[in-house]
């Protein structure tokens, strides 16, 4: 049996790699949090104290060949927890997607700071060593497009797997999102006493898609549903989301690859004779328009024919 060290998928393991034996799989599945690697070909089992005392129960003479002592294990362990802690040092920019925030993950750059600390509402999380921008209508694309080669993974999650991934959100945990004071969006895992609670709450709905509640926000309606969370003993996690006055409208800043006006569509506003105030304003709003969506292709649609009867 071949013993050893590896970290794997971002966690410290102990791989066993030995010739197929039933028995010996049989034992190291009662090892808890053991898994089986299709791309190691072996089994692993968790870095702990307790894997290390299960393993060497079964098999004594792999411990031997692992020529580790729970010291060095305790020390190892606190070096993964500081490496966790610590902001990443890997060459490369990891960006997620959440539906109502881009979240990067770069190593520190003075340059990069001050691309970031533009954008409106931008926020540095000090605890997972990330920067925060709001997911306003292109500011993923003006992000992909400035970090360009040096972009590693863009991942899409949903709110409540953002949650999840960032170990905020437990059972006895309710995280509640204010949305400009317009509507109240409610994710934890499931409780049924809560969901009842809820639903008793003015326009209350269910959102299959994202998987969280969402409510109708009055000052009266916020404080139902946390004295209801506080009757369960559940934590509140509570954030505001603050829109812009209005709707910012979209800019040339904005968008990497900004569409301009067809010069066909400029040259038949001026054919009709439109004063050169109404051709500006023309010109922006259709600007605006052909930009919402700057990765699509803008395709033609043909005139409809007229069929004669």
């Amino acid at each position: 049996m071949e013993v050893f060290t590896l970290r794997h998928k971002d966690e410290l393991r102990i791989f066993l790699k030995f010739p197929y034996n039933v028995a010996i799989i049989s034992n190291i599945k009662k090892i808890k949090g053991s898994r089986w690697s299709k791309t190691k070909k072996a089994w692993h089992i968790p870095y702990d104290k307790a894997s290390i005392n299960e393993l060497r129960k079964i098999y004594p003479e792999a411990i031997n060949l692992f020529q580790e002592n729970e010291l060095d294990i305790q020390e190892n362990e606190q070096k993964r927890t500081l490496e966790i802690k610590q902001p990443t040092t890997e060459k490369g920019t990891n960006i997620i997607v959440t539906e109502r925030k881009v979240i990067i993950k770069t190593p520190k750059n003075e340059q990069d700071i001050a691309f970031l600390t533009a954008f409106p509402f931008r926020r540095w999380n000090k605890k997972d060593f990330c920067w925060e921008i709001p997911q306003y209508p292109g500011n993923l694309e003006k992000v992909i497009a400035y970090f360009g080669d040096r972009v590693v993974s863009v991942t899409t999650v949903k709110l409540k797997e953002e949650q999840q991934k960032a170990g905020l959100l437990s059972k006895d945990e309710v995280f509640i999102l204010n949305i400009s004071n317009k509507r109240l969006r409610v994710a934890f895992v499931y409780n049924g006493e809560l969901i009842n609670a809820i639903k008793k709450l003015p326009y209350s709905k269910w959102d299959s898609k994202n998987k969280w509640w969402t409510i109708a926000y009055t000052e009266k309606i916020l404080e139902e549903l946390k004295h209801a969370c506080k009757n369960l003993g559940l934590k509140i996690i509570y954030e505001e989301e603050q829109s812009e006055k209005g709707v910012r409208r979209i800019s040339k800043e904005d968008v990497p690859n900004y569409r301009t006006c067809p010069e066909e569509y400029i040259a038949k506003i001026r054919e009709i004779r439109y004063s050169e105030s109404t051709l500006k304003t023309y010109r922006s709003a259709f600007e605006e328009f052909i930009n919402y969506y700057p990765l699509l292709d803008i395709k033609t649609i043909d005139e409809p024919k007229i069929i004669q009867f």
